[in-house]
């Protein structure tokens, strides 16, 4: 006797689902991208950042495999400590030496949005939180 054994087609959303090493790289690649049009374009980190932060936290929570969701709670923070060391250089400082400067870019940077990069991981973490309980 043999049976038919039928294969069944994965859920489109299966097909969007990404691995924790490509949420990573994505939000880095991305983060770097936005802060480096928001630096270029008025020589400051502002919201614009902030507000691409959330938005990329957001996206990725939904793409993410479920498996990897600690992807898209950790990469905010990685993400936006990333853009800030590369490409929010543009938006240094020019005063003090540059051990100062460096110090006082970072510690400001990470202060002065901790809100939105706090915001952001707490969107990742609800989405995520809904899409792992929640059945396709």
């Amino acid at each position: 006797m043999t049976e038919n054994i039928e294969t069944v087609e994965p859920a489109i959303a299966n097909k969007l689902d990404i691995t924790y090493l490509r949420v990573l790289i994505l939000n880095l690649f991305a983060m770097s991208l936005i802060m480096g049009i928001d630096v270029i374009s008025d020589n400051k980190i502002s919201e614009f950042s902030a507000v691409g932060l959330v938005v990329l936290a957001f996206i990725t929570s939904l793409v993410v495999r479920r498996g990897d969701f600690l992807a898209a709670v950790w990469s905010p923070a990685i993400a936006w400590l990333f853009a800030v060391l590369t490409v929010g250089q543009l938006a240094l400082k020019d005063s003090g030496s540059f051990r100062i400067k460096e110090a006082a870019h970072i510690v400001n940077s990470l202060a002065d949005f901790a809100y939105w990069i706090l915001g952001a991981t707490a969107i990742a973490i609800v989405v995520t939180f809904v899409r792992r309980f929640l059945k396709p």
